[in-house]
């Protein structure tokens, strides 16, 4: 990390970070992992039934103008859990860590994952359809997203990102054991899930988190 903070405001601002919490899952979308037995025709089909469903329950919750836009409703639905065809990733390679160490449960190969991506290579992606989301008139109405120096990436249904993506990406595998540590440092540099989620139920998990870690 400090080989990064080291480098030139330009190149630290050309590249986004994607913590997860097992080395060996695939850089796809959550739509393409958990409907995988589904054809890619059929799981758009599914991602518009769940984004209309998602849309009806945001009534009296979320402001009209955010329910009635499908780019934004998705944004906000894959911040809250909801399958669909866009990554999630971060400016900050700090926040990507939280997210590939936070689980409690150690993964079966025990290594966590930080993926990095060049977006200056985006345009040798060698798929056709992939859309960088970094418009503050798209992500300004999602609070998960600021929090969380969030970007997004969408690539076309079925597609392996990290086939796609290959010319700027790098993936860095940690031991989970680093875990503590790492959580600990995070800690002391206001990296929770109260600071990136900003709900009663992120400042509850905070809490569980440093009083399990030695």
């Amino acid at each position: 990390m400090l080989r990064y903070s080291a480098l030139p405001r330009e190149a630290r601002d050309s590249f986004l970070f994607r913590g997860q919490r097992d080395r060996d899952w695939k850089l796809q979308s959550t739509l393409d992992r958990q409907f995988a037995a589904l054809s890619p025709s059929e799981r758009q089909m599914k991602l518009d039934r769940l984004l209309n469903e998602f849309a009806d329950e945001l009534y009296g919750l979320e402001a009209a103008s955010v329910i009635a836009d499908s780019e934004r409703l998705e944004l906000l639905g894959r911040h809250h859990g909801l399958p669909t065809t866009v990554l999630d990733w971060s400016r900050s390679p700090y926040v990507a860590a939280y997210f590939a160490f936070e689980g409690a449960v150690p993964p079966p190969t025990g290594e966590v994952a930080v993926w990095v991506f060049d977006r200056r290579q985006l345009s040798k992606a060698s798929v056709a359809g992939k859309v960088l989301i970094n418009d503050m008139a798209l992500i300004g109405d999602n609070v998960r997203a600021l929090q969380q120096r969030g970007v997004f990436l969408r690539l076309p249904v079925g597609t392996d990102g990290e086939i796609a993506l290959a010319d700027g990406l790098a993936k860095y595998t940690v031991p989970y054991s680093e875990r503590p540590l790492a959580l600990r440092e995070l800690d002391a540099m206001l990296i929770t899930a109260k600071s990136l989620f900003r709900d009663r139920d992120a400042a509850a998990r905070t809490a569980i988190i440093r009083e399990s870690l030695p």
